[in-house]
């Protein structure tokens, strides 16, 4: 990974020659590594890497040009609840960079929420590859209310709901938030992607939520059977 930044990365910003201040970069891409898959803060990141807010939001925009990285933008489609709606997520386009840039050995116990949070980044991509592979005019999004309920992907314009979810077995209140999405917003699916052994539904509150194995979500991704 540092052979890739080292030979690609750097290069390749600097012949877009939108990068004056390399040392700068670096500790965007250190400051960025942090807070992937969390919501982007322009303002504290400009203040670790020590340029002004314009300055990281054109890195920003160069990673995401070079498709080194992705934005997810906020769902909101109603007003009820009082929404971050202006905070875009990021997300590296390997999970090894993350670490890399984290200066952290690769995750080798599917515990803890560094392993949480690597297992949302994977399925997040997976997500990505079949929409672009099978070009899929959808769009993933994610939402997150001011209380702190959150569902990590939300697609089709809210027709799906998908939680990543490392724990197991999955108990009720590791799911508010996605009960939360589908009681306002009743999507035609709401599904969980756990560690789970086998397929289930758990009903709560007269919402249907599906507990997929990983595995066999993934099986179903790309059989066309989760996005239409």
């Amino acid at each position: 990974m540092e052979g890739y930044l080292a030979d690609y990365l750097i290069p390749e910003v600097q012949w877009e020659s939108r990068i004056r201040q390399l040392d700068a970069f670096g500790r965007f891409l250190e400051a960025v590594g942090f807070s992937n898959g969390e919501l982007m803060n322009f303002s504290n990141i400009a203040r670790e890497t020590g340029v002004s807010i314009k300055t990281v939001q054109g890195y920003v925009e160069l990673l995401v040009d070079m498709l080194v990285g992705h934005l997810v933008f906020p769902f909101a489609k109603s007003e009820r609840r009082q929404l971050i709606v202006s905070s875009p997520k990021f997300y590296f386009f390997d999970t090894g960079l993350i670490r890399f840039l984290k200066g952290n050995a690769p995750i080798d116990s599917l515990k803890g929420s560094e392993a949480g949070h690597a297992f949302e980044h994977y399925l997040f991509l997976e997500l990505l590859a079949y929409k672009e592979l099978n070009h899929k005019q959808i769009d993933i999004k994610y939402w997150r209310t001011k209380t702190g309920l959150e569902v990590d992907f939300i697609l089709a314009r809210g027709t799906i709901a998908i939680e990543a979810k490392i724990s197991s077995p999955i108990e009720r209140r590791d799911i508010k938030g996605i009960v939360a999405f589908s009681k306002e917003h009743q999507p035609q699916r709401s599904i969980v992607v756990s560690l789970e052994p086998r397929k289930r539904v758990m009903n709560i509150d007269d919402v249907k939520i599906e507990v997929f194995p990983i595995e066999e979500f993934l099986a179903d991704l790309w059989e066309g059977k989760i996005i239409p």
